[in-house]
């Protein structure tokens, strides 16, 4: 039997380019709410790949690291910028943020929720629906609360 275990930021940092670079995807834990409704905190796996063999393009999920090197961040390209770099928005958030190329770590291309059979993070439906999501973004605090209402009512 596999014993699996969570990494920290620093051991996944320091492991995480020659495991791209020797196997085609890399399974990673979803950890966070960031990324709500799409991909669900300790619920999901996605399978990353290597940017340079999978690029990334508008609508994609990518892992990157923040400046301090003390995080590892899940978010959606909102935006291709001139310069190269990326908007990236979390789908539970409302600002954006800016990644250089040299932060991104992977590219999400599979995504697995519960265990089930993953399926492509560029699925023709999930796309339509990350596009209609990103749309919403200046409404999506009400959205949450109207359905915090309906959904944890005590």
């Amino acid at each position: 039997m596999q014993n699996n275990r969570l990494l920290t930021v620093s051991e996944a940092l320091a492991c995480l380019p020659a495991l791209l670079q020797e196997q085609n995807l890399v399974p990673l834990l979803v950890t966070g709410n960031s990324m709500t409704p799409f991909l669900r905190d300790r619920r999901d796996v996605v399978y990353l790949r290597n940017p340079r063999q999978f690029p990334a393009k508008t609508g994609d999920i990518i892992l990157f690291s923040r400046p301090s090197g003390k995080a590892l961040v899940l978010h959606r390209i909102v935006g291709v910028n001139r310069d190269g770099s990326y908007t990236v928005n979390g789908d539970a958030q409302v600002w954006c943020e800016g990644v250089a190329p040299a932060q991104v770590l992977a590219v999400v291309a599979y995504i697995s929720r519960d265990g089930r059979t993953p399926y492509s993070a560029r699925r023709w439906d999930k796309r339509l629906l990350n596009g209609i999501w990103r749309k919403l973004r200046r409404v999506r605090p009400w959205i949450f609360r109207i359905c915090g209402r309906f959904f944890h009512k005590n």
